[in-house]
């Protein structure tokens, strides 16, 4: 287990992001973006440094990329647009 941080050039088989707080949850933040969209919904703060390092998080597995997201953080619309755009979603009790 080691930060986004260390994993920058490197290659892995799976990769775990699991949301953190910085004023306000990470991963939730930027639910558009996992969707291809760039700009986020209306009222949605984005912290753009964070961006680029769900990008390394993204970009270094090679099998499974796993985002673990407080489930009350994510509402059903924003559900059904990832599993459209491919994301599988599973909530874990």
């Amino acid at each position: 287990i080691d930060t986004i941080h260390s994993a920058k050039g490197q290659t892995h088989q799976a990769t775990l992001v699991l949301e953190t707080y910085f004023h306000q949850p990470d991963l939730s933040t930027i639910l558009d973006f996992l969707v291809g969209r760039n700009n986020p919904s209306a009222g949605v703060r984005i912290r753009y440094q964070f961006l680029p390092l769900i990008y390394v998080a993204c970009t270094r597995p090679t099998h499974l990329l796993c985002m673990a997201i407080e489930s009350n953080h994510v509402n059903d619309r924003q559900i059904d647009e990832l599993e459209r755009f491919g994301w599988r979603i599973d909530e874990l009790n």
